[in-house]
């Protein structure tokens, strides 16, 4: 008999009924993903990760009919009513700190620390439903990286590792203003 430990457990609800989505690690290393119902505990489906180096969930979102689980330094768009993997977009070592999520779009902060910019113009992305990168936040500076976002109604605030505060328009990733604050 395997050993279950309940990693995270978060809850979301779809279609007005409430589901538990579960990440659970057992002793054979493999990472079982459970979508079950809340109201009576049935597994509706599972995904198996086996001997990976998935640290964590990082979030479950819903956009429209479409379910995204975000684990570690990947984005994994899931068949909602039979758990199938349909799409994956994966940020190679670079893990993703931050996401916010709209009614079409994902935003994502990568780790400013792990970061490629050889791969990605700036590490605050703007990924489309489809997973597709729609943009990357623009930067004055390509040695500056940002640390934390919000967004707010039409854009995004961008603050970064050398002091700025940026103003990123949510539907180019262009700068519209920016100030010093460091």
């Amino acid at each position: 008999m395997l050993y279950h430990n309940i990693m995270e457990t978060i809850s979301h609800k779809i279609c007005s009924r409430n589901y538990v989505f579960e990440q659970i690690k057992n002793e054979t290393k493999q990472y079982d993903i459970v979508l079950f119902a809340k109201y009576n505990n049935k597994i509706l489906w599972k995904i198996i990760f086996e001997n990976t180096i998935i640290e964590e969930i990082k979030g479950l979102h819903k956009i429209e009919n479409e379910l995204f689980c975000f684990i570690n330094n990947s984005i994994h768009k899931i068949d909602i009513d039979n758990g199938s993997i349909i799409k994956m977009e994966h940020f190679g070592n670079t893990p993703i700190r931050e996401i916010t999520v709209d009614k079409y779009f994902i935003y994502i902060l990568l780790s400013y620390y792990e970061f490629d910019s050889k791969k990605y113009l700036s590490n605050i992305l703007c990924i489309h439903n489809n997973l597709d990168i729609k943009w990357h936040a623009e930067l004055f500076d390509k040695d500056d990286v940002y640390t934390n976002f919000s967004v707010l109604e039409n854009n995004i605030i961008g603050y970064t590792w050398n002091g700025w505060t940026y103003i990123i328009n949510k539907d180019t990733g262009k700068i519209t203003d920016k100030k010093w604050t460091k």
